[in-house]
């Protein structure tokens, strides 16, 4: 039995047989690489389309960090960092607020919850770097972004045409017992209609307009000055790794700090749901 299997590897490798044994590597290599290439493709695709949406950027997280002020010198570090385009608050909540001299005009007309007189206010240190924007949501159309520097309000168009509103007019706004007056330097046109989660799997439109304000206006009317994180955006989406490693070193001795690669979190999760199928070759 033994010289038959040897002999008919000796066959196998002769001069026909090594050619149609080279061939079938050749072509088992090429379809594993071929997998290998299409699995890698996929998540970088992702990984693109994901950055693309929501921006790349590394969040930062101090605990102990309580106003935009105990930021200072990482903001000087990020305005110096060849790798970081810009910079946004994170966990600061909207808060619903009233319109003092003009009204709610809810996103679309289907709407029939909304409060005239309710709006919500979004305080952001640049409002470009809001998601609403960076997803797509809104779009700016007039005007430009509330920021720091740069204070102001920024309001739909629906709610400019509808309460007669333009760049350079102010508007009062209320909060508790606060009461700003702030001037209109921006106007935002809505792509897709925002909505919010009420309960698992259920969404529903936002019925209040949402305002954005520059990140100290929104501290001045909330009279809550937290900011316990801060996203910092790289240049593109593989210069995020360099900037993570950067603000990881920076904060690795700071007590109740985190840092988080925010678009890696998203690539290990789309590679997580494609590593069953990658098992299967």
């Amino acid at each position: 039995m033994r010289n038959k299997w040897w002999q008919a590897c000796k066959e196998l490798l002769g001069r026909p047989g090594r050619n149609i044994l080279i061939a079938i590597c050749i072509f088992v290599l090429t379809l594993f690489c071929g997998i290998a290439t299409f699995l890698d493709s996929a998540i970088e695709s992702f990984y693109k389309s994901f950055a693309d949406m929501a921006g790349c950027c590394v969040l930062v997280e101090l605990d102990d960090f309580s106003t935009l002020d105990d930021w200072k010198d990482i903001l000087e570090y990020a305005d110096n960092n060849k790798n970081i385009v810009g910079y946004n608050n994170a966990f600061t909540s909207d808060i619903i607020c009233e319109a003092v001299d003009f009204e709610n005009v809810p996103y679309t007309e289907k709407q029939s919850d909304f409060e005239e007189n309710k709006i919500y206010v979004s305080g952001n240190i640049n409002t470009s770097y809001n998601e609403y924007f960076s997803s797509g949501i809104f779009k700016i159309s007039k005007g430009k972004y509330p920021m720091s520097g740069d204070k102001g309000a920024m309001i739909s168009d629906k709610l400019a045409s509808e309460n007669n509103l333009s760049i350079g007019s102010n508007v009062s706004i209320q909060y508790e017992n606060n009461t700003i007056s702030i001037k209109v330097i921006g106007i935002y046109t809505v792509i897709n209609t925002p909505k919010t989660q009420v309960s698992d799997g259920y969404y529903k439109e936002v019925a209040n307009s949402i305002v954005f304000t520059d990140y100290n206006s929104y501290v001045e009317l909330n009279n809550e000055a937290s900011c316990y994180g801060i996203n910092f955006f790289s240049t593109d989406y593989k210069s995020t790794s360099l900037l993570y490693d950067d603000m990881s070193k920076m904060f690795q001795n700071v007590p109740n700090s985190a840092v988080v690669n925010q678009v890696l979190n998203e690539e290990l999760q789309m590679t997580d749901k494609l590593s069953p199928l990658s098992r299967t070759f």
